[in-house]
């Protein structure tokens, strides 16, 4: 898929552009090498990746100055009252790395008993019951995080490109930004009751590329893998860990 675009942003910057995207389904013997991972036929399994480049077709360099475009990657998911989305994270100072998670989005922390932060990772309630949303920096974040569903025993890992020392992220809050290249690479919303809002009975798992900064021709791609698995607990737990550092059985108990 392929589609020309031309975008003015609040500075009045004009961005000419080509997006290109190409989907593909991944077989059983693709999911385990892109993941590095083995599991038995047991465990149902289903895999996809977007491939995503966007091409700077204008005569202008676009800069941090006149504002800079990313690509963003969504994946929306089906909530229920035992989804937890997992966030490992980069351990480190804060005075080096920053907060190990941003959960202001919308002007309030996220409420006590939704976000977890322990020892391996974030962990975010993913059941649509209540407006919040939170981020992990590229300093942070790595290029692997997921989801379980207790209720039906689905763990969810999303792997994404990662570029290795690129620290200038788009910063999706949405007011007006004093540092508007300190975004997060990661991202998980959660659909809820809020003023003026209509649940939509979701939430999400996202990732963002790097701040696009390119010359006229120049181009950037970010690649979202999405990834299912429906099987026992102990079978899923075992992926779990080896993925996200963290085993299902102890989630269950936090």
């Amino acid at each position: 898929m392929e589609k020309d675009m031309i975008i003015t942003n609040y500075s009045h910057f004009v961005f000419k552009l080509k997006v290109l995207r190409n989907i593909k389904i991944l077989n059983r013997k693709e999911i385990k090498k892109k993941l590095g991972i083995s599991f038995p036929d047991s465990v149902k399994c289903v895999g996809f990746l977007s491939d995503n480049t966007i091409i700077n077709t204008g005569d202008k360099p676009w800069k941090k100055e006149t504002g800079l475009l990313s690509i963003w990657n969504i994946g929306m998911m089906k909530p229920t009252d035992e989804t937890t989305v997992i966030f490992p994270y980069n351990k480190g100072d804060e005075k080096v790395l920053g907060e190990i998670v941003k959960d202001d989005y919308f002007g309030e922390h996220v409420p006590k008993g939704r976000l977890k932060i322990t020892d391996k990772a974030v962990l975010f309630k993913g059941d649509a019951r209540h407006t919040s949303k939170i981020g992990l920096s590229p300093l942070r974040a790595k290029n692997i995080f997921g989801s379980y569903d207790a209720k039906n025993k689905v763990l969810t890992i999303i792997k994404y490109s990662k570029p290795k020392g690129d620290t200038d992220y788009v910063n999706s809050l949405m007011k007006i930004q004093e540092f508007p290249y300190r975004g997060d690479a990661v991202n998980s919303y959660n659909d809820g009751e809020a003023p003026g809002n209509k649940p939509g009975n979701l939430y999400e798992l996202e990732s963002s590329s790097p701040a696009a900064k390119l010359t006229p021709g120049e181009s950037l791609s970010h690649i979202h893998q999405t990834y299912h698995f429906i099987g026992s607990e102990k079978e899923l737990s075992k992926i779990s860990k080896k993925l996200l550092g963290v085993s299902i059985n102890k989630l269950q108990k936090r």
